[in-house]
């Protein structure tokens, strides 16, 4: 990542090496693609950071068989939502301990202090009391805003929640997010590497928050990291999935 500014002149730039930064993929025991050949292809372009959600399966060794090209990927960071109740504590341990990069995230678990006994075997493991479903809804607060120099500089000319993501759903569908309804081709049967190159697929990259109406006038605008979809309606962008903070009167809505 490359940052530069010029505050005396009033420039800022923003630069990164990687064609992709980060993924968001739902993978389940019925989808027709492999997620050994998206793990590839996802490496191959840069990406940082990938978030997969493992749904339907009940065999840690289909799931980890399918991992081998993170072993010697640039991928920093894979991070797992998972069911606990598929699974024994032993084989869960297994998928944790697989790479120091996997981040496990245990959905629905009613044996906490199992898990918390054995924490002392691996690092990277949390339980979230909230069921694994492959398309959720975002729930913005304070709590997810990132405040720092590198997304501030981002967000002055990118959609931060957007810029640099691909994201592949239950079917091999590539979007720009799985919530997102627009599909610009499928795995199976087309490259990642060609779709990003697609102009229809960039341009939401490129609506800051800036330009999105309510978002343009919010105080959090700089550190906001949504994902949501964006519809342009008479030549002005909107989220089409908009948080519960009110800018004009600096109050959240419960």
């Amino acid at each position: 990542m490359l940052i530069k500014t010029e505050f005396g002149q009033n420039k800022y730039w923003y630069s990164s090496s990687y064609e992709v930064l980060t993924s968001v993929i739902n993978y389940s025991v019925e989808s027709p693609y492999e997620l050994h050949d998206a793990l590839i292809q996802l490496n191959n372009l840069g990406c940082q950071l990938v978030q997969i959600r493992l749904l339907g399966f009940t065999d840690i060794e289909k799931i980890i068989n399918q991992l081998n090209p993170i072993k010697t990927s640039r991928i920093k960071t894979v991070e797992f939502f998972i069911n606990f109740e598929k699974f024994d504590i032993s084989e869960l341990i297994e998928l944790a301990k697989f790479d120091s990069r996997v981040f496990l995230n245990i959905c629905n678990n009613n044996n906490k202090t199992i898990i918390h006994e054995k924490k002392n075997e691996y690092l990277n493991v949390r339980v979230i009391n909230i069921p694994l479903m492959p398309y959720i809804d975002e729930i913005i607060n304070p709590v997810s805003f990132i405040c720092n120099i590198e997304l501030f500089m981002e967000s002055l000319k990118y959609n931060v929640g957007l810029n640099r993501k691909v994201s592949i759903d239950l079917d091999g569908g590539i979007k720009n997010f799985v919530n997102h309804s627009i599909k610009y081709g499928n795995i199976q049967t087309e490259k990642i590497e060609n779709i990003i190159k697609l102009d229809e697929f960039k341009k939401k990259w490129f609506i800051s928050n800036d330009k999105i109406e309510k978002c343009k006038n919010c105080q959090y605008r700089y550190m906001c990291i949504s994902n949501s979809d964006i519809e342009e309606i008479n030549n002005k962008y909107f989220k089409t999935k908009t948080c519960n903070f009110n800018p004009y009167e600096n109050i959240w809505i419960q």
